[in-house]
């Protein structure tokens, strides 16, 4: 049986497509996924409940399209602190779903810094306010920003490794004034609807509080 000119041609082509589509799989298969390493959960976590070796691993994950900014990458970073909403088995732990614990925190709170914020050259010593505004989720629930502290000065600017490093701010720890400013912040029942926002205050603070010791 003969095979005419036209169907010759279209038989190339067909066998061309399906070489093309081998060597892009033979490709796809050679490219190496990325892996972050992130803390999940390993069982619930409860409300209040304090994160610990127990409960949280490291693990190395493929993010995709996943933004890893707020993510925890460090189980030193969320050793014993508490989860201010239910975390769930499996679960990539978020930085606003976990706060210092009141009993251990020195009368402070430590915070990730959103990219925006990185940008504003913090430096320790320095006064800053913080806000919460919503996340997407709490914008399509139609939350609105809150202020929740002014003037609080920053006392340790630390880089993704958890090492003191202003170059490379990916977490800050700020100086609050009693036992109830930081039981307020735990108490924000909303905080998986919310991000928080660090704001530069260029007053000078430390005489006025000297002065109201």
């Amino acid at each position: 049986m003969k095979i005419d000119i036209k169907n010759k041609k279209i038989i190339t082509f067909l066998v061309l497509v399906i070489i093309g589509l081998w060597y892009y799989e033979e490709e796809i298969k050679e490219i190496p996924l990325q892996e972050t390493r992130v803390v999940v959960a390993t069982k619930d976590i409860a409300f209040k409940e304090k994160l610990t070796s127990n409960n949280t691993k490291a693990l190395n994950v493929v993010l995709g399209d996943l933004d890893r900014d707020n993510l925890v990458l460090d189980t030193e970073y969320s050793e014993g602190k508490i989860a201010n909403a239910p975390i769930y088995k499996g679960e990539m732990i978020n930085t606003s779903r976990i706060v210092k614990n009141l009993k251990n925190d020195n009368r402070s709170i430590s915070l990730e810094l959103r990219k925006e914020d990185k940008a504003l050259n913090l430096k320790k010593n320095q006064f800053v306010d913080l806000w919460i505004e919503p996340n997407e989720l709490g914008e399509s629930l139609e939350k609105t920003s809150l202020k929740l502290f002014e003037g609080k000065r920053i006392i340790s600017i630390k880089n993704e490794r958890y090492e003191e490093d202003e170059s490379m701010p990916q977490y800050i720890t700020v100086e609050m004034d009693s036992d109830d400013e930081v039981q307020k912040f735990l108490n924000i029942s909303d905080a998986s609807f919310y991000k928080t926002k660090v704001v530069v205050n260029d007053i000078d603070y430390s005489d006025m509080k000297e002065r109201s010791k």
